[in-house]
C-alpha cells in the first residue's frame, strides 16, 4: 500500500498506526479527526501532504520518521494538543502554515538541513518557549512566529539573509533579539513592515555577526520602552527608516565599524537620550534623528563629512553641540539646515578637522555661545544666519573669509571681534545686525562687500583699516547711529564707481569720519585684553579716557595684562612701570620706565609685543610715542 486516500476524513477514531508500505499521507487524509491522540509509522514513509492531520486537535505526539523528505503545507495546522515536533533531517523546507495555531507546542528542533522556512509556518505557536535556528536557514517568511507569545528570545544565525513580513510580530513575551545574518529586505517598502512590529516588552537588541547593514525599517515603529540597541559586528550602515518612529528606544551603541547612518534612521525617537556618534562615520542622512527630542548633547567627529539636510530637525532637548568634522554640504535654506527648529540649543563649539563652518545653524534663536576654534579658514554662507540670541562673536586669526549673510540677522549680537587673518567679508555678513556698537576692521582684510553692514541700527563706531583697498556699495546702509567712522588718510580722495566712496558706502551724512594718518588708528572698542564684564565699566568711570582706563585695569594687579601703562609689581604697589612704544623703520620698539637695569628690584619682567609695522593690533593713539598697542607684560616673583 503507497496511498491510504482520504477515507479517514473527518472520522472519529482516536489512534492510528500506520503499517509497511505506506509511504505517503494524502491531503487531508485525517483532516478533523478531532480525536485522535496517538499516531505511529514505519520508517518507510517520505511524504506528508498538505493539511494531512489539520484540526487533530487532540493530536498530542507525531514520531515522523526520518524517512520523510517534503511536508506539505498547513500538515498540523491547528493540532492544538501537539506538544513536541522533531522534523526529519531529510527536509529542506518547512511549508507555509504547517503548524499555525499548535497552541500546546513548547519545544522545538529544526534540523540542520532546513533552509527556509514558509510564511506563518509557526504562527500562534502561544506555547512555544524557545527556537533553534540552525545555520543553514537563509530565509523566514512571513509572519513565520508571529503571535508565539511564549517566546523570550531569538537568535537569527549568519546564514539568514531574509526575514519576511512580521515575521516575529506580537511576540509580546520576546525580551531579546540577536541578529547576525546580513538581511538583504528593506522593510517599510513593497508592503513589508518591521519583521518584529508588536513586541511591546522587547527590550534588547544586539546587531553583529556577518551582517553589514542595520535593515532599513528593521525595528521601525517599535513603541515598548526601555529598548537598548547595540550595532557592532561588521556592520557598516544603519539603513533607512532602520528605528523610524521607535519611540522606546532609549538607547543605542553605534560601533566603531559603522560608516553611515541612513535616512530617517532614528526618525522621532524621542526617548532616545543620548548617542554617541563614533568616529569611522562618515555620514549622517536627511532627517536621521528628526524628533529625537530626548536628546541633550551631540558631538559630531572630526570622520563625519557629510550630514544630510534636517538631520537633526526638531531636537527640541538639544543644548549643546560640538562640530568636529568638516562638512561639505551647501544647505539652499535655513529650513533645510540640519538643526532648524532647535529650539533650545544654546551653545556651539567647532574645531577639530573643521575648516568651513557652512550654514548649519541657520535659525537657531536661542544660539547665545559660538565657538570657532583656531584652525577654521572660512564661514561659509548663512552659517549663522537669523541667530537672533547670539550675543558676543569671536572669529580667531585663521579664519580668512567671512561668507555671504553668515551673521545677516543676529539682532543680539553686541560685540564681534573680526580675527587679524580675515580678508574678506561677504555681502549682508552683517546684516540687521541692530546690537552691534563698535566694529573694528582689522588690516588683513582688503575687501568689504555690499551691505556687509547694512541695517546695523546700534553701530555708532567703525574703523577701517589701511589694508582695504574694495569697498560694495551701501556697506553701511540703514546705519542711522554711526557717529565715528576712522579711516585711512588716502581715502580723502576716494572714489569708487563713480561716487564718492562715502556715498557708494552708504555713511550717514550725520556721521563724522576721520581720516588717518599712516600708523594711527581711533579707538573703537576697549582692549579685547580687559575683562569682558569689567572693561566698559572702567572706561565709562574714567570718562571715556583710555589711558586713565588702562591704568585702572593695570592697578588691579594683574599678573598678565594687555594695555598701554601696566604697572604694579606683585608685592610692592608702588613700583610701577611703563610701556612706552616707539617706531624704527616702522619696526615697534618696546622701552620701560623705570629701566629694569635701574633700582633694587629683582623681578623679571616679560614682554611680547603682537602686530605687524602696520599696527594690526593699535587701538588708539595719547602722543607720538606712545601708543595703545597690545603687550602681553608678565611678572614673575625671585
Amino acid at each position: 500500500m503507497t496511498d491510504i486516500g482520504t477515507f479517514f476524513k473527518g472520522r472519529s477514531l482516536t489512534t492510528l498506526a500506520l503499517g509497511s508500505g505506506v509511504t505517503n499521507i494524502p491531503a487531508k487524509a485525517f483532516y478533523d479527526c478531532g480525536r485522535l491522540t496517538t499516531v505511529t509509522m514505519k520508517n518507510e514513509l517520505t511524504e506528508i501532504e498538505p493539511e494531512a492531520f489539520a484540526y487533530c486537535t487532540r493530536l498530542k505526539s507525531l514520531p515522523v520518521g526520518n524517512s520523510v523528505t517534503n511536508i506539505g503545507h498547513g500538515a498540523f495546522h491547528h493540532c492544538e494538543a501537539l506538544e513536541s515536533v522533531v522534523i526529519p533531517n531529510r527536509v529542506d523546507h518547512i511549508a507555509d502554515y504547517t503548524f499555525w495555531g499548535c497552541t500546546g507546542l513548547k519545544s522545538l528542533t529544526i534540523p540542520d538541513g532546513v533552509k527556509s522556512i514558509g510564511d506563518e509556518a509557526f504562527a500562534e505557536c502561544t506555547g512555544l518557549k524557545s527556537v533553534t535556528i540552525p545555520d543553514s536557514v537563509t530565509s523566514i517568511g512571513n509572519e513565520a512566529f508571529s503571535g508565539c507569545s511564549g517566546l523570550t528570545s531569538v537568535t537569527i544565525p549568519e546564514s539568514v539573509t531574509s526575514i519576511g513580513n512580521k515575521a516575529f510580530s506580537d511576540c509580546i513575551g520576546l525580551t531579546m533579539v540577536n541578529l547576525f545574518g546580513n538581511i538583504t529586505d528593506s522593510y517599510g517598502s513593497s508592503g513589508l513592515s518591521s519583521p518584529f512590529v508588536g513586541c511591546t516588552n522587547l527590550t534588547n537588541v544586539v546587531f553583529g555577526g556577518s551582517m553589514t547593514r542595520v535593515p532599513p525599517g528593521g525595528f521601525a515603529g517599535e513603541s515598548q520602552t526601555g529598548l537598548h540597541v547595540i550595532i557592532g559586528g561588521c556592520v557598516t550602515n544603519i539603513g533607512e527608516r532602520a528605528f523610524d518612529e521607535c519611540s522606546g528606544l532609549s538607547s543605542v551603541t553605534i560601533g566603531d565599524g559603522v560608516t553611515s547612518i541612513g535616512k530617517n534612521a532614528f526618525y522621532n525617537c524621542q526617548n532616545l537620550l543620548a548617542v554617541e556618534i563614533p568616529d569611522s562615520v562618515t555620514c549622517i542622512g536627511e532627517d536621521a534623528f528628526v524628533g529625537c527630542t530626548g536628546l541633550t548633547t551631540l558631538t559630531i567627529p572630526c570622520s563625519v563629512t557629510n550630514i544630510g539636510d534636517s538631520a537633526f530637525y526638531d531636537c527640541h532637548g538639544l543644548t549643546s553641540v560640538t562640530l568636529l568634522g568638516n562638512i561639505a554640504n551647501s544647505y539652499s535654506s535655513r529650513y533645510s539646515q540640519p538643526f532648524w527648529g532647535c529650539t533650545n540649543l544654546t551653545n556651539v563649539v567647532m574645531g577639530g578637522c573643521m575648516t568651513q563652518v557652512p550654514g548649519l545653524f541657520s535659525g537657531v534663536a536661542r544660539l547665545s555661545s559660538v565657538t570657532i576654534e583656531n584652525g577654521v579658514t572660512a564661514i561659509g554662507a548663512r552659517a549663522f544666519w537669523d541667530c537672533t540670541g547670539l550675543k558676543t562673536l569671536t572669529i580667531p586669526d585663521s579664519v580668512t573669509q567671512i561668507g555671504s549673510q553668515a551673521f545677516s540677522g543676529c539682532s543680539g549680537l553686541t560685540k564681534a571681534t573680526i580675527g587679524n587673518g580675515v580678508e574678506n567679508i561677504g555681502d549682508r555678513a552683517f546684516y540687521g545686525c541692530s546690537g552691534l556698537k563698535d566694529v573694528a576692521i582689522p588690516n588683513s582684510v582688503t575687501n568689504i562687500s555690499f551691505l556687509a553692514f547694512c541695517g546695523c541700527h546700534g553701530l555708532t563706531n567703525a574703523t577701517i583699516s589701511e589694508s582695504v583697498t574694495s569697498i560694495g556699495e551701501g556697506v553701511f546702509d540703514d546705519c542711522s547711529a554711526l557717529k565715528t567712522l576712522s579711516v585711512p588718510g588716502s581715502w580723502k580722495t576716494k572714489y569708487v564707481e563713480g561716487w564718492f566712496w562715502s556715498k557708494w558706502a552708504g555713511v550717514p551724512e550725520e556721521c563724522e569720519v576721520v581720516y588717518r594718518e599712516a600708523g594711527e588708528m581711533t579707538p573703537v572698542a576697549v582692549p579685547n585684553s580687559w575683562l569682558e564684564s569689567e572693561a566698559a565699566e572702567l572706561l565709562a568711570e574714567c570718562g571715556g579716557d583710555y589711558e586713565a582706563a588702562a591704568m585702572a585695569e593695570a592697578a588691579n594687579g594683574r599678573r598678565v595684562w594687555e594695555c598701554y601703562v601696566a604697572g604694579l609689581s606683585v608685592t610692592n604697589a608702588e613700583d610701577e612701570f611703563r610701556v612706552e612704544v616707539s617706531f624704527s623703520n616702522g619696526v615697534p620698539e618696546v622701552s620701560w620706565k623705570p629701566d629694569l637695569n635701574e633700582g633694587e628690584t629683582k623681578r623679571e619682567r616679560k614682554y611680547e609685543v603682537e602686530g605687524k609695522a602696520t599696527m594690526t593690533n593699535v587701538w588708539g593713539v595719547t602722543n607720538q610715542n606712545s601708543r595703545f598697542f597690545r603687550v602681553k607684560v608678565g611678572m614673575a616673583e625671585d
